[in-house]
């Protein structure tokens, strides 16, 4: 079955900012530290989590409540349900353009392109995503360039560098969110429970790491910088009831807080393309919101 959909995504414009390094005094500035009155992009619903920017940055991938569900979220406000009942896995085969549903052994494409964007939907029954690949082996390769692969195992939570050199095992199992800086040479990741998760960061090239409370991390374009969530638990039945996100200067080896919200439970950043902004999705309420990178955090 071969079915399509289009959908056009007014994009607006967000203040800008040249994301710095390290100012000198500790921060990872320059950043608009939030409060509560941040720029909400699903203001009328649905619940929404997962923000993933489209590769043109004119729109947002989420998933719904407890990731059933999947929608496309226009910067505008607009929300497109691609499919509301939604609950399989979901893996991008190209980064911001090529997104992979899995349903069992059937398997589902959507491509985006233009900004505008441009929504395509394909069925493909009994075909895997990436030619190839069984859809049920857990190894994903997350990142490859001048030879040199990046490999997690979904299940074990091994992670491991392939290349001309041989294997260079980063962690050897339990790790889970991996992201690797666009130009391949640092690896960020968590361990633990996600209240208490340590982000480990680990230099692909010469094998040091540093390490501290965190989850979730996504880099910025430069590769100096990521934002990451810091989670907290109240109560004792371990789930998430607190959240804000900090910003990692990778370089200066210090933190910046980007939020500072007792109403919001901030998870799951995502960078923008251009490194403009940054979305994430409040867990109390189902809001996905932005943040224009703009000013200078005030610790």
């Amino acid at each position: 079955m071969k079915r399509s959909m289009s959908l056009v995504l007014a994009l607006c414009l967000l203040a800008a900012c040249a994301a710095g390094g390290e100012d000198g005094d500790g921060r990872a500035g320059p950043f608009t530290l939030l409060d509560e009155g941040a720029a909400t992009l699903n203001p009328s619903g649905p619940f929404m989590t997962t923000p993933a920017w489209v590769a043109d940055g004119s729109a947002l991938v989420t998933r719904g409540l407890d990731g059933k569900g999947l929608y496309i979220l226009g910067m505008s406000g607009s929300v497109l349900a691609v499919d509301a009942s939604f609950g399989g896995f979901m893996e991008w085969t190209e980064r911001g353009r090529s997104l992979c549903l899995h349903r069992g052994e059937d398997a589902e494409i959507l491509t985006f392109d233009g900004a505008p964007a441009a929504v395509e939907s394909l069925t493909l029954a009994g075909s895997a995503c990436n030619p190839g690949q069984d859809i049920y082996a857990t190894q994903r390769k997350i990142f490859e360039s001048g030879g040199r692969s990046v490999l997690f195992d979904l299940w074990t939570g091994r992670l491991w560098i392939e290349g001309q050199d041989g294997v260079l095992e980063i962690e050897a199992s339990a790790a889970w969110g991996p992201a690797v800086s666009p130009d391949g040479t640092k690896i960020a990741f968590s361990k633990g429970h996600l209240a208490t998760a340590t982000l480990f960061i680990v230099d692909a090239v010469g094998g040091s790491r540093g390490s501290f409370h965190g989850a979730q991390p996504d880099w910025f374009p430069d590769g100096r910088k990521l934002v990451y969530a810091k989670p907290g638990a109240g109560g004792g039945g371990g789930a998430v009831t607190r959240s804000d996100l900090f910003v990692y200067d990778v370089e200066g080896g210090a933190s910046s807080p980007l939020t500072a919200t007792p109403g919001i439970v901030e998870m799951q950043p995502a960078v923008s393309p251009d490194g403009r902004t940054v979305a994430f999705s409040d867990w109390r309420s189902g809001r996905i919101m932005a943040i224009p990178c703009a000013g200078e955090v005030t610790p």
